[in-house]
């Protein structure tokens, strides 16, 4: 009939709601804190090193490289985190510690912009110090996602976190365009760029302490601060040739998705001169409206994962979409341009969605969550070590438009490479079958 809780039972239920809303509210603090740099660094910065500064733009390449090398700490990280962080203070200490570099980093642009030496100390600390928080989060992520007791309630947790991601994100964008749009008025003034970076700096010092003193109530981990993997879910899977092939090139297929990555940086500088400086101002006021978009992508996914269960189907079916809409972008006036953002958005969260699912699948059925999926995530830091710096050497060369040609290209390959995995997974049923038939004719003989 009816099943009441006992008191005990009702406490501990919702002090663990409330340790999940501190957690939530947790997340939307460093993840404002992190797009504060972001959007600086992928929406303004390339803009004013560009067009203001015009700098050696092989040199600034050869600086992304160094810089975006830090990114391979990742994985390494989160096995130090599975391996090392157990309990409440060590969790805690872990965010600590990597608050700090972000404190000074910003100063050291501010000061020394005009060095790419010392952006690229700035961006490398930037990066150390994000990469040691995300690495934080993602344990949390990995953790409240497993804790699902069905895999629609696994479902809701992922979405709800990412949720709280690019709604952070999106309002971080909108703050940033406002100081922006206020405060450089005229687009030539040094000064006044020079505001808008310390702006920047102003904004995120704040936030950085709020989070510090926040983070020191929260319990990252509900039993007696201990940390204990539960192994007993843990399920030992034998991966036969076919299947690590299979994994070798999606993995493949996933980094080429990623190859908009090769036009990314010099974006800002060609809407810039292609739609003018009103075109770029109305660009970045609205660019939150992209990260809005991405709502829709994931709610699309909530509904098509539960129809198709192969992955590698919908990443397939998406990167086709998505390759001629980014062609179009290239020679579409500027409503259209945004239209096109606008459903290039959509689709981009929609692919990226699935990918997460897939490595989240695969990383909590592993003793080593964090390292798992942080291996299995480098598809897009690979992309940002070699495209992203390629893209910046090539725009002094070639135009942006056949930098996103060539991004097209390798965007086809990627597709090859998915329909390539639909011929192995065949053959992979074949045998299964085979196996089977050769099994039940043994049974039979003996």
């Amino acid at each position: 009939m009816f099943k009441f809780k006992r008191n005990g039972e009702k406490s501990l239920e919702i002090s663990m709601t409330s340790n999940r809303q501190k957690i939530f509210f947790g997340f939307f603090l460093i993840y404002f804190i992190i797009s504060v740099f972001d959007v600086y660094i992928l929406v303004y910065i390339p803009l004013y090193y560009f067009n203001i500064l015009n700098v050696n733009r092989t040199e600034l390449a050869f600086i992304q490289i160094l810089t975006y090398l830090t990114l391979i700490t990742l994985p390494i990280l989160g096995l130090l985190y599975d391996r090392f962080i157990k309990s409440q203070s060590q969790m805690k200490r872990l965010f600590y510690y990597s608050f700090v570099p972000l404190c000074f980093s910003f100063l050291i642009f501010i000061y020394f912009k005009e060095y790419l030496v010392l952006y690229g100390i700035f961006v490398f600390l930037k990066f150390i110090s994000t990469s040691l928080i995300r690495t934080g989060t993602t344990g949390t992520f990995l953790r409240y996602v497993s804790e699902g007791a069905t895999k629609n309630e696994r479902m809701n947790r992922r979405l709800q976190l990412i949720f709280i991601i690019n709604s952070t994100t999106a309002l971080t964008y909108f703050i940033i365009s406002i100081a922006f749009n206020s405060l450089v008025i005229n687009i030539e003034s040094l000064s006044l760029w020079n505001s808008f970076f310390v702006i920047g700096w102003i904004v995120s010092i704040p936030m950085i302490f709020l989070t510090y003193l926040y983070f020191r109530n929260i319990e990252f981990f509900e039993k007696n601060e201990l940390r204990n993997d539960d192994n007993s879910k843990i399920t030992k899977t034998t991966l036969t040739r076919l299947d690590f092939v299979s994994i070798i090139v999606v993995y493949l297929a996933v980094f080429l998705g990623f190859s908009d990555a090769l036009f990314s940086y010099p974006k800002s500088d060609w809407i810039y001169n292609k739609f003018s400086e009103t075109g770029f101002r109305l660009y970045i006021s609205l660019y939150f409206i992209f990260n809005l978009c991405s709502f829709f992508g994931y709610y699309l996914f909530y509904l098509l994962n539960k129809r198709y269960q192969d992955h590698r189907k919908l990443i397939f079916i998406t990167i086709c979409l998505y390759t001629p809409l980014m062609l179009l972008i290239t020679v579409s006036l500027f409503p259209f341009f945004m239209f096109l953002q606008a459903l290039l958005s959509v689709l981009g969260s929609f692919a990226n969605l699935t990918y997460i699912s897939h490595i989240t699948d695969f990383s909590i059925e592993t003793k080593h969550r964090t390292f798992t999926y942080q291996a299995l995530a480098t598809p897009s830091t690979f992309a940002n070590i070699i495209l992203l710096p390629l893209g910046t050497y090539l725009s002094n060369r070639i135009s942006f438009e056949y930098l996103v040609l060539v991004s097209c290209f390798l965007f086809i390959i990627s597709i090859i490479l998915l329909f390539i995995t639909f011929f192995l997974k065949k053959k992979e049923k074949v045998q299964v079958l085979e196996y089977r038939i050769e099994s039940i004719e043994k049974s039979k003989i003996s």
